[in-house]
């Protein structure tokens, strides 16, 4: 089974002091080499976006976008996707090149567990990945309540056990 590590919008906009601490522990699961890939998202909002029409404008252009610097050095290795939505299988091209590459189960990281590490894992598991949330690695920028209650979504619509396995 071949796994890849995806790291969710890691950007300078979602580093806060509810999130800087995944980043070393993110540093660390990459440097692991347990993962035949590493895959980055970025989100980037357009001003025609429905986040936009909602009143939210941020994370449009650099540096808001850009990948937190303390993860920088690891973009030369790993695929860089950009997405404009909540799930990093909106991202042209993700689930093909995940696909072309023989993964099969997926591991996710990053921010934020009740918006976008939600929806990637919901896609995810219905595009057939085995899917695992690495529940420390994972954070909101709300705070831990919000972090806690994508948790407690993931675990009660994936049946994703103490593990952070999604079990079928």
């Amino acid at each position: 089974m071949k796994k890849a590590l995806i790291v969710v919008d890691l950007q300078n906009y979602f580093i806060d002091q509810s999130t800087m601490h995944l980043v070393e522990g993110i540093k660390k699961a990459i440097e692991s080499k347990d993962y035949e890939e590493v895959v980055f998202t970025r989100f980037i909002n357009r001003p025609d976006s429905s986040f936009v029409r909602n009143g939210w404008s941020g994370c449009m252009e650099s540096p808001e976008t850009d990948i937190c610097p303390m993860l920088k050095p690891y973009l030369e290795d790993a695929a860089v996707f950009e997405k404009y939505g909540f799930s990093a299988f909106r991202a042209d091209g993700m689930h093909e090149y995940l696909k072309r590459k023989g993964i099969t189960e997926i591991h996710l990281c990053g921010t934020d567990t009740d918006a976008c590490v939600l929806a990637s894992a919901y896609d995810g598991f219905e595009l057939g990945y085995d899917v695992e949330i690495i529940e420390e690695l994972c954070a909101s920028r709300n705070g831990k309540e919000y972090h806690q209650m994508g948790l407690s979504l993931l675990r009660k619509n994936l049946a994703v056990s103490a593990d952070g396995t999604a079990k079928r």
